[in-house]
């Protein structure tokens, strides 16, 4: 199964968003924990 450039974009655009929202995060801990589960599931 393939992902078309739409679908592409579109889960790029909620990571982005995801990315975003890491400014809230309390610690540095938590903002490479979520960072790098972020970039894991884009990938």
């Amino acid at each position: 199964m393939t992902m078309t450039e739409d679908e592409y974009i579109a889960l790029a655009r909620q990571k982005y968003h995801d990315l975003q929202q890491l400014k809230t995060k309390p610690t540095f801990y938590d903002y490479e924990k979520s960072f790098d589960q972020i970039w894991q599931d884009l990938g």
